[in-house]
């Protein structure tokens, strides 16, 4: 049970202080065995001399909603 991740882009390079850039994160369940999993992860980022790390925390589920 779980799901591939995919980033877009894959890094990002800031010029200024302060600067903001927007990524895409794209999640693919990979089976449909197990319903109703909650699935906790995270998003690193991390500078190439890694002094900085940026982690944003993922919350994924497969639990369907309901139609009203």
């Amino acid at each position: 049970m779980g799901f591939t991740v995919s980033v877009v882009p894959e890094k990002l390079s800031f010029k200024e202080k302060y600067q903001k850039q927007s990524f895409t994160l794209t999640l693919k369940e990979n089976t449909r065995e197990k319903k109703d999993a909650v699935l906790l992860g995270s998003l690193t980022w991390v500078d190439d001399t890694e002094k900085y790390v940026v982690r944003s925390p993922i919350v994924a589920t497969t639990v369907r909603p309901i139609s009203l």
